[in-house]
């Protein structure tokens, strides 16, 4: 498994499709458990709206990928106060759930 770091909000832009499965399994275990319901397009617009605050220099985003480059999941990390940062969607798609790729961007210094 590789960690990259995402610095342009080109590349960011790219997880496009992954951040909508991000948002419509929050969206649908929300209505599970909760009988919460939102609108999932709204959700993506606004966070696609928002995608410069998670690249430097306010920001960070990585993506683990499979030796062959395939996206197995991704975090962002958000300014939130005098130097600290804030976890947003984290997410693993269900193919890399158990391979460790949602703590290997933490394994690493930051």
């Amino acid at each position: 498994m590789k960690i990259k770091t995402l610095d342009t909000l080109e590349d960011v832009q790219k997880l496009d499709g992954l951040l909508g499965d991000y948002i419509r399994f929050v969206c649908d275990d929300l209505e599970r458990a909760a009988g919460l319901t939102f609108d999932a397009d709204v959700l993506l617009a606004n966070t696609v709206r928002s995608l410069s605050k998670v690249i430097p220099p306010e920001g960070q985003t990585f993506v683990a990928e499979t030796e062959d480059d395939d996206i197995l999941g991704m975090v962002f990390l958000r300014p939130s106060g005098n130097h600290d940062m804030e976890i947003k969607r984290l997410y693993v798609v269900p193919e890399g759930r158990g391979t460790g790729a949602g703590r290997a961007p933490w394994s690493r210094p930051l």
